[in-house]
């Protein structure tokens, strides 16, 4: 059922009276709530700067005065405004460009190279957003394949490039290094020098928790 905002105006223009139809305490926290119920992982900071997007498009609206007509205009903007659209994609997304991006430089053969490095994943992070910026027209339009499995597809490629680039940089110093005479020869001396890094961790890893466990044993 529409319901019209009597504390609007009626003797403001269209736009004034828009504005203070989205703002009225009725309205308002009817649209900002079901922003949160479709995008529930969506930060404060970007919430806010949606509802301010959404005020700025109000001149846009050629609709009924009614709550009902705007809470739908409201949630219709979330597809055709690039803005608007590129906040709840990057809601929805970011926990899947995120996993994409640890999953693909962890999962190497040698996996402890890459514990613990917050900066590197924020910083693919960032790679993969400048993408989705630079693809925003072609990601509004809808495909067969979720947002999400776009996003997170797209994380895994750029991750995997990365990690295709370090591994020849290494390869190549390597190379140099040890004057080998192929790239082939320096992948494996690679392998061998990372294996025996391995081991030295390990070993440095069980000494300290041997350690830990006399200590604790001492105090006791």
């Amino acid at each position: 059922m529409r319901q019209h905002d009597y504390s609007v105006d009626p003797n403001a223009d269209r736009n004034q009276q828009l504005v203070q139809l989205f703002t009225s305490q009725s309205l308002y926290p009817q649209i900002s709530q079901a922003v949160y119920d479709r995008h529930p992982r969506m930060e404060a900071p970007f919430h806010g700067d949606l509802m301010v997007r959404l005020a700025g498009l109000l001149p846009t609206y050629c609709g009924p005065n009614t709550d009902t007509d705007l809470l739908a205009w409201a949630e219709a903007q979330e597809r055709t405004d690039p803005g608007i659209f590129l906040l709840c994609l990057h809601a929805d997304c970011k926990p899947f460009v995120r996993s994409a991006i640890w999953k693909t430089i962890k999962h190497v053969e040698e996996p402890s190279r890459y514990d613990d490095d917050p900066e590197l994943v924020q910083e693919l992070v960032q790679d993969v957003w400048v993408w989705a910026i630079e693809n925003l027209d072609e990601l509004m339009i809808p495909g067969t394949a979720k947002l999400t499995t776009r996003l997170y597809e797209a994380a895994y490629y750029i991750a995997l490039a990365w990690r295709k680039k370090q591994k020849t940089r290494r390869a190549a110093v390597i190379r140099k290094v040890y004057n080998l005479p192929s790239k082939a020869a320096s992948e494996r001396m690679a392998r061998q020098l990372d294996e025996e890094a391995i081991e030295r961790a390990a070993e440095e890893r069980e000494s300290a928790e041997i350690r830990e466990e006399m200590e604790a044993l001492a105090a006791y």
